[in-house]
């Protein structure tokens, strides 16, 4: 990335647009502080696992989702010369770009209602050899942890992207 870009990306970010985009990164922390969004440790009751998060620690999951959504938000900065409108396509490539926005943001809400879901759902351990038990659990804190992490990264896509659009086009 030649100095210039760079130049350009911090520019950006030091912008009200970049700052509104850049604070979403801190959505995954900030969920765990004010309890927002339900990320604990689950308890398992006469071989029924109750809601929460079982193997995997929950900072472990918010740290994995906050490295996410920032390397999202970085590639989706990176990638800004793509929203530099011509002069005969401007009106089709900033449509595109709100498309591409609320696309994110609609497959951010559809991440977190299977989060939500795979959260709360209690999942009947009684027929299972205890020896398969512990995997069970941690396939499930996989899972959820890629929601968790997608809900994020994405909600912070279509922050970005908004905001690339109009900090690209603040001239016009």
């Amino acid at each position: 990335m030649p100095k210039n870009d760079i130049s350009e990306a911090l520019k950006f970010l030091r912008n009200l647009w970049g700052l509104l985009s850049g604070s979403s990164v801190l959505f995954p922390m900030s969920s765990q502080l004010f309890g927002l969004m339900p990320i604990y440790r689950g308890e398992i009751n006469n071989l029924i696992a109750e809601s929460g998060i079982f193997v995997i620690p929950p900072g472990l999951v918010t740290t994995l989702a906050t490295v996410t959504t920032l390397l999202v938000l970085l590639a989706t900065v990176n990638n800004r010369s793509k929203l530099k409108y011509g002069e005969f396509d401007r009106g089709s490539t900033k449509q595109r770009t709100r498309n591409k926005s609320f696309f994110a943001f609609f497959i951010s809400l559809v991440s977190l209602v299977f989060y939500l879901y795979l959260f709360f759902a209690p999942l009947a351990l009684d027929n299972t050899p205890s020896r398969y038990i512990r995997l069970i659990l941690l396939l499930r804190d996989l899972v959820l942890a890629g929601f968790f992490s997608c809900f994020f990264a994405l909600l912070t896509r279509s922050f970005a992207l908004i905001g690339l659009d109009e900090y690209m086009n603040e001239g016009d």
